[in-house]
């Protein structure tokens, strides 16, 4: 187990120790059969990682501020910026040498550019990994008419080809997005996108074959959360919002969701300052 709690130490984040839980965690397994963990922080901006047996983590020189969409992939962690311009951090390779024991700790690698697109192209784009696949899922402009898929390897190659299929499977799009079979959800077939319409404030299947709209479910999640018992789908869609399901409450767009015991020991004093003093952190 890692002691992340001797970073925030030697720096002034230790204050402020709320704003650091927004993390993207990552794994990866080098073929030397050495574990990497890297976080993605994104109040701060930074990455950090480790491997096993480190006594600390070491943290970027440099800062990202696109970290508040970051996506564990492959043992790195991939974001878009609002111009779309989707990029990786790749983890740290480390190399055992022959005869030594330890291994020397490399620095962070910045975020690798590998895609472009423009906002005209995809509307509010949201990544998410679909059977070992990035795909930019989004709408097909400001109309918020339709919703357009994208594969990451087709953008890479500068190629804008639609996905018109995503076989049997169900995207639900938010804060954080996911991909479930749709036999968990007999009201909701496959090649089907669940999202929260920007436009029409209600919670919406969007069918990917046909192009058309229709209600994901009962309840109505703008004003309040719909009332209890709840549909799976609120429940998988409430996933989506960590801010909702780590508390135990279904996801509703109008309300802000508040710890109901030791909240004072959850987000800290009400007095702290918005930001983060940086004078500690590696420049």
């Amino acid at each position: 187990m890692y002691i992340f709690t001797g970073w925030m130490y030697n720096t002034s984040a230790t204050r402020f120790s709320h704003q650091i839980r927004k993390i993207c965690a990552a794994v990866d397994v080098a073929d030397e059969g050495i574990v990497t963990v890297m976080l993605a922080v994104e109040k701060i901006g930074r990455v950090a990682f480790a491997a096993a047996g480190d006594d600390d983590w070491v943290i970027s020189t440099w800062k990202e501020n696109q970290l508040d969409n970051a996506l564990s992939f492959q043992g790195g962690s991939c974001m878009w910026d609002g111009l779309i311009h989707v990029s990786v951090i790749d983890p740290p390779r480390r190399r055992r040498r022959e005869g030594e024991e330890s291994v020397a700790q490399p620095p962070v690698p910045p975020p690798r550019r590998i895609a472009t697109c423009s906002s005209e192209e995809i509307h509010l784009p949201s990544l998410v990994e679909l059977d070992s696949e990035l795909m930019l899922v989004g709408y097909n402009g400001s109309s918020l008419s339709r919703i357009l898929v994208l594969r990451l390897a087709d953008l890479a190659m500068g190629m804008i080809v639609p996905v018109a299929n995503i076989g049997d499977h169900v995207l639900f799009i938010g804060a954080r997005s996911l991909c479930i079979s749709p036999g968990w959800l007999p009201s909701i077939g496959g090649n089907s996108i669940v999202c929260f319409h920007a436009g029409e404030n209600y919670l919406a299947q969007y069918h990917l074959g046909t192009g058309s709209w229709s209600p994901a479910s009962d309840g109505q999640l703008m004003l309040s959360p719909p009332s209890h018992p709840c549909s799976l789908i609120h429940h998988i869609f409430t996933c989506c919002y960590r801010q909702f399901w780590n508390k135990g409450l279904i996801f509703c767009s109008e309300s802000e969701p508040e710890w109901w015991a030791m909240r004072k020991y959850r987000y800290g004093e009400n007095l702290l300052p918005e930001f983060i003093e940086e004078e500690n952190w590696p420049s």
